[in-house]
């Protein structure tokens, strides 16, 4: 016979629910000897006179879980912060968004933001200096604002602060227009950025150095392997994979590129526990129940179930980041590597 209990509820009137239900558990399951108790209320002591009542009278313990003892633990464990973060996104994150807290309205194109996640990539690299993170962010912001462009194709200030305020629209439009110009100014003082004065003068102009352009094209040539080979593994794994017909060429294709949707949108959604597990060391937990879930709610991966094409993923993802560590490994590789897989 069960000898502990589980109740919740989210109403207000916590005590006489708990009395009621262990009038009931009394006359109906008399093995219980333990009642935990969980709910979203506060109570905190204003029930350790019920306690003491229930222990004496029914001996039974009353164990009572309330909105305080989850928060003081949410980010106790790594698994705790994901279940958290995933609970807040659900419930939430609609509410904020109905009310105008939040605003996930989206203003890049999709070749605007695949610059954007470029140059914080290649960024990602670069040895750390002194600066601040706003200057170091407004330093990729502007360089990303003139990445096609050179001693032809030149910029205005004015054309730069649009291409900065259009990656950055929740800031303030003229704090934005300052910082852009000081790192304009920065960067051109560095040499990254040449500055072209106009003799007539109308608009100075920039635009990258050449140094600086072979710089990024040399970058981006890495970063595209990089990509080339996950690809690569996706599609390793996927043949790897026992599946009840076999695949084509197309089709391990097609696979490999929903799975990488998967793990991507996985990332996108855990982002700033990805960040602290890299800050700190610290396991980040990529789920193999939410990434199923997520597939699942996807509608699904052509000739693979769910776990199986989970556990794809979880093998790349291992295989990525810690090619010569275990999942249990205290090492992590750089920021730069977990931000290209």
């Amino acid at each position: 016979m069960p000898r502990v209990a589980f109740q919740y509820s989210v109403t207000a009137n916590w005590k006489t629910k708990i009395t009621s239900t262990l009038d009931t558990l009394q006359k109906n399951c008399p093995s219980v000897s333990t009642m935990i108790y969980v709910t979203n209320q506060v109570i905190g002591p204003a029930a350790d006179e019920l306690k003491e009542e229930s222990r004496r009278d029914r001996n039974i313990t009353v164990d009572i879980r309330d909105r305080s003892w989850f928060v003081d633990r949410e980010s106790s464990h790594p698994q705790r912060r994901v279940a958290s973060e995933e609970l807040a996104k659900r419930f939430v994150d609609p509410l904020l968004s109905k009310r105008g807290v939040i605003d996930r309205t989206a203003t890049l194109t999709a070749d605007e933001s695949k610059v954007a996640v470029l140059h914080l990539a290649l960024d990602g690299e670069d040895q750390a200096t002194d600066q601040s993170l706003t200057k170091s962010c407004f330093d990729s912001l502007v360089l990303a604002a003139l990445h096609d462009s050179d001693a032809d194709n030149r910029l205005s200030l004015g054309e730069i602060q649009d291409g900065v305020a259009l990656r950055m629209p929740v800031g303030k439009r003229g704090q934005v227009d300052a910082l852009t110009l000081s790192a304009l100014t920065r960067l051109s003082r560095k040499g990254p950025v040449k500055q072209h004065k106009s003799a007539s003068g109308s608009e100075d102009t920039y635009h990258l150095s050449f140094e600086e352009a072979k710089r990024i094209n040399d970058q981006t040539a890495g970063f595209l392997l990089d990509e080339a080979a996950l690809d690569a593994k996706l599609t390793a794994a996927v043949r790897a994979l026992e599946v009840p017909e076999a695949l084509g060429d197309a089709q391990v294709t097609e696979v490999s590129r929903q799975l990488r949707t998967v793990l991507e949108e996985t990332l996108l959604e855990r982002g700033e526990s990805f960040a602290e597990a890299v800050e700190t060391g610290e396991p980040f937990q990529l789920s193999p129940v939410a990434i199923a879930d997520r597939i699942t709610a996807n509608g699904g991966i052509h000739g693979l179930s769910s776990d199986a094409a989970a556990a794809a993923i979880m093998h790349v993802w291992w295989s990525s980041l810690r090619p010569k560590h275990s999942p249990t490994s205290a090492g992590w590789p750089t920021p730069t590597r977990c931000l290209r897989s």
